[in-house]
């Protein structure tokens, strides 16, 4: 069971019904009663700048500051 969750950016991910529902809002909503901490908007992926996240590693999640420490 995930400890938390960490969201990229969803950049020109477009909602065709309603362009102002976005990505974001949808998975805030599903996760409203989700009790563990959720990081959006973390720039990863096929983004610049682009930050390199190690799969199935544990990490410190400190949504306060908005930082992420991984352990390797």
């Amino acid at each position: 069971m995930a400890e938390g969750i960490i969201f990229g950016d969803f950049t020109n991910c477009i909602n065709s019904k309603d362009e102002n529902y976005h990505v974001i809002a949808m998975l805030k909503n599903l996760l409203a009663d989700y009790k563990k901490p959720v990081m959006y908007n973390i720039k990863t992926g096929h983004c610049h700048p682009m930050s390199t996240i190690p799969l199935a590693t544990k990490c410190i999640m400190d949504t306060r500051s908005k930082t992420i420490k991984f352990t390797l």
